[in-house]
């Protein structure tokens, strides 16, 4: 829970992202969008995976994941291989 100090960054639990692995909803969900993004690409990094454009490819599973945390796993079954 917020104190009122600190950034989000500080108060998060995440400290990576694995498409493999369920994150915690709510950790995810309380990221903002410019940490989930960083959380993905620090991943692809790790993984050497070479894409032609690393920002978009981050963009996209970092919605995609949000959006299924958002709205249940109905919509995270469907989302998943595109999460990768």
């Amino acid at each position: 829970m917020s104190t009122g100090t600190g950034s989000v960054a500080n108060e998060l639990r995440m400290d990576s992202y694995d498409p493999e692995t369920s994150q915690p909803s709510a950790d995810w969900l309380q990221a903002d969008e410019g940490e989930r993004i960083e959380l993905v690409s620090s991943y692809h990094r790790r993984k050497t995976i070479d894409v032609p454009n690393a920002q978009l490819h981050a963009v996209i599973p970092s919605i995609s994941r949000a959006a299924a945390n958002a709205h249940g796993e109905e919509l995270a079954g469907r989302l998943e291989p595109s999460m990768r």
